[in-house]
């Protein structure tokens, strides 16, 4: 993430946490339990900023905009 104001890549850290806990929650809850290094190790896109799973499905200039900083926004890439 491109950040042009204090706090914005804590803000950033903290949403990738969060999304990467959920997703573990998931895995856990749905009878496949992995230790978060087994899980870190097996999804590296969810918690690598330049190998983003984002950017599978968003333009950077989508993922940079302040819109983007500041509501959901739909994908804007066609699926590779």
């Amino acid at each position: 993430m491109i950040t042009d104001k204090p706090g914005d890549e804590l803000i950033a850290q903290f949403e990738d946490a969060t999304l990467a806990s959920f997703h573990h929650a998931d895995l856990a809850r749905a009878g496949t339990p992995q230790s978060w290094e087994e899980f870190a190790a097996s999804n590296p896109d969810l918690l690598s900023r330049k190998d983003s799973v984002l950017n599978k499905y968003y333009r950077a200039e989508t993922l940079t905009s302040d819109l983007a900083k500041r509501t959901f926004l739909f994908p804007d890439k066609l699926k590779p």
